[in-house]
């Protein structure tokens, strides 16, 4: 390293072989000193003795030329003070830095900096060891798949058919649990498939005069809405108006119009007709359920001109009325042949002797009671399946379907395969139900989560209004359809999912016009049925629960 590069002006220094600069003030920077102490030993300058006397330690007994050597002197010795000791011989200098450094050791040992330290070491957290990972496992090699013979069929391995012997397939080995029940006609009891016939007995007998009494009568709901709104906050839920009536999901619900009691049907998943008798106080607390179908009831009705007949309509290609009075059962109508995507899934009753039936095929059948099913006229719909099918309650020549891909269409029987009018909604219609007075409005449940009030004038049909309601039930949850309460024009009833879980009352002007809340209501009640002329309201969940309000 060239000191030169840290020295100002030439001047001589007594006793000094090469000539060094004076160092500048400004030019000692903490930074320069350093570089300048990590000079090699190899450079080092020989300075005597004599011409440098450390002993002085004032500045006054210095004089001008002595203090111009001192700092020289200082500056070069802390250049080289970190260097080694030359020939086992330590200078002055070195001696001084060695004494320095031994009182600075004493002090700090005086303040008990070190046992501080190890105390501060001791508290302070330990690095965790690293895990050791275990040792890889040697796998075994995989062993080949033993492939079955591919099977064949006896013509192709050259076998003759023998006459006495029948391909049985395993599936049908298996009997079918589900299997759609004899048409009829046959006694409700025999539907029962429980230990305890003699009380199902007793409650058969019983139903003819359980119901005599009812009469569809004037409504309760066709009245103004001040008066409505106060029945209706009058209606509460308690421990006694909830049970279960069918052992898995309901798909529909109905309230008999009798008077003596309180009468609630519903239609189970695998075609259980369950029966509720609210008043009876026996074991059975008045529950009873018949097999009537095989698959989901997804429709139920009363007929209102003779209230002891309940028709019902299922998945399995079935629509059967069950006379309450009589105790039969007896299939009304069904498709002939039934595969996995063949269905009938609603049906409306169109007059006293005829029937109108929705099918998977986008077809709606007219059928003549009267002539038990024999026949049945074909009313082309939808290019798609047919949800539901409504017919007008005043002009039994109209009718209105809703359709698997949105489509909700106003239909005339005296015009085949055109229809009147037609909405498109976004998504799948799942409700949709005339106004049970005039049958001026239509009300429509959709995917989209809209509830749709549709009025017809007689020339075309539009939308009213769009209520925004959150209709994403899921997969186990049975579909909400909202209908027209009993004899109303404006009121039509609905599921909730909101919490707490509710029953809502709409108004055909889109405003909620009552909640029914309780304690003892805990899920959601996706199909609900009002009592035409007492204020009661059932509502049914999907794990085959009845929620009665009144």
């Amino acid at each position: 390293m060239d000191i030169r590069k840290y020295l100002g002006s030439k001047k001589k220094v007594s006793g000094v072989s090469k000539e060094v600069d004076t160092v500048k003030q400004e030019e000692l920077s903490p930074v320069k000193c350093s570089e300048v102490c990590k000079a090699p030993a190899a450079k080092k300058l020989k300075i005597s003795k004599d011409e440098t006397d450390y002993s002085k330690n004032d500045d006054d007994d210095w004089t001008p030329d002595e203090v111009d050597n001192k700092n020289i002197l200082t500056k070069v010795k802390e250049k080289y003070e970190a260097e080694p000791i030359v020939n086992g011989v330590l200078s002055d200098y070195e001696l001084m830095v060695q004494k320095n450094i031994e009182d600075r050791m004493k002090f700090l040992e005086s303040l008990d900096i070190f046992t501080a330290k190890e105390a501060i070491n001791e508290l302070a957290p330990k690095p965790k060891p690293k895990p050791v990972k275990p040792a890889k496992k040697f796998l075994s090699p995989k062993k080949p798949k033993e492939t079955a013979p591919r099977r064949q069929s006896l013509r192709l391995q050259g076998k003759a058919l023998e006459p006495d012997v029948k391909p049985v397939l395993q599936e049908e080995e298996e009997e079918d649990k589900y299997t759609r029940p004899p048409p009829g006609p046959a006694d409700l009891i025999t539907y029962y498939n429980l230990k305890d016939k003699e009380n199902c007995e007793k409650f058969v007998e019983g139903l003819h005069t359980k119901t005599s009494s009812a009469v569809w009568g004037h409504s309760l709901w066709n009245d103004s809405k001040e008066k409505i709104k106060k029945i209706l906050c009058g209606m509460s839920i308690n421990e006694n108006q909830v049970a279960k009536v069918v052992p898995q999901r309901t798909f529909s619900v109905e309230v008999h119009p009798t008077t003596d009691t309180t009468l609630v049907l519903t239609g189970g998943k695998w075609g259980e007709l369950g029966i509720w008798d609210i008043e009876a106080q026996d074991e059975d607390n008045g529950i009873f359920y018949f097999n009537v179908h095989s698959r989901p009831i997804n429709c139920l009705t009363i007929d209102k001109q003779n209230v002891q007949q309940v028709y019902t309509t299922s998945y399995d290609g079935s629509c059967r009325r069950t006379d309450l009075e009589k105790g039969i059962v007896q299939e009304v109508w069904s498709l002939e042949d039934t595969g996995y995507n063949d269905y009938i899934s609603w049906h409306s009753h169109r007059d006293n002797n005829s029937i109108l039936i929705a099918s998977s095929s986008g077809t709606v059948y007219h059928v003549d009671l009267r002539e038990d099913g024999s026949s049945a006229q074909k009313l082309k719909a939808h290019k798609q399946s047919v949800k539901v099918v409504t017919s007008h309650p005043r002009q039994p020549e109209y009718y209105a379907t809703s359709s698997r891909n949105g489509e909700v269409c106003l239909w005339d029987i005296r015009k085949k395969g055109t229809s009147v009018d037609s909405v498109i909604h976004k998504k799948n219609v799942s409700g949709l139900h005339f106004s049970q007075d005039t049958g001026k409005y239509l009300v429509s449940t959709c995917s989209d989560d809209r509830l749709r009030v549709l009025e017809w004038n007689q020339t075309s049909l539009q939308v009213k209004r769009s209520i925004h309601h959150n209709n994403c039930t899921g997969r186990w949850l049975t579909t909400f359809k909202a209908r027209w309460l009993p004899g109303s024009d404006d009121l039509f009833v609905v599921g909730s999912m909101l919490h707490p879980r509710r029953i809502e009352i709409w108004t055909s002007e889109g405003t909620l016009l009552h909640s029914f809340l309780g304690e003892w209501l805990g899920s959601v009640c996706s199909v609900n049925a009002m009592h035409p002329t007492r204020p009661i309201l059932a509502g049914a969940n999907s794990s085959g629960r009845l929620h009665v309000f009144r």
